[in-house]
């Protein structure tokens, strides 16, 4: 029997400055050690989410199937996000199908990770939204 190697995931909140957007809390993703980005070819292009947009995209919901994991610089909707393909199967969680809005990015390979491992780093997410919106709820009480 063929032995599956796993990848690691690793999720880790930052505050980055962006042209368009100075302090910005977000949440950066780490496969085997290094930053996604890495593996892109757009990686000076492309930043992270928000912990609250990451949240909402990987474990709330989808569009066609795909879950948005970066987004442009530019920090206007659609221009040149990355979005890749969410499966589970026998205790794997796949990122496959990686895309820009423009091509494929045939280039990158699927990424395996093991189910529990997946499961922490959502949790550990799922804090981090909940902080955000939490935030965001109690501007809008003031507000009102």
């Amino acid at each position: 029997m063929k032995e599956v190697n796993m990848d690691r995931l690793k999720l880790k909140k930052a505050t980055e400055d962006f042209p368009a957007f100075p302090d910005m809390d977000v949440v950066k993703i780490y496969i085997n050690g290094h930053e996604i980005n890495e593996y892109l070819e757009e990686k000076d292009q492309l930043m992270p989410l928000y912990p609250d947009e990451i949240y909402m995209e990987l474990c709330e919901g989808k569009i066609a199937g795909r879950h948005l994991i970066l987004q442009c610089t530019c920090g206007v909707s659609g221009c040149h996000n990355i979005s890749v393909k969410v499966s589970k199967k026998k205790g794997v969680v796949v990122w496959s199908k990686f895309r820009s809005l423009i091509r494929p990015l045939d280039y990158v390979k699927s990424f395996s990770f093991d189910k529990e491992n997946y499961q922490k780093e959502m949790d550990k997410l799922a804090g981090w939204a909940r902080k955000e919106l939490d935030i965001e709820a109690r501007k809008n009480e003031i507000i009102s």
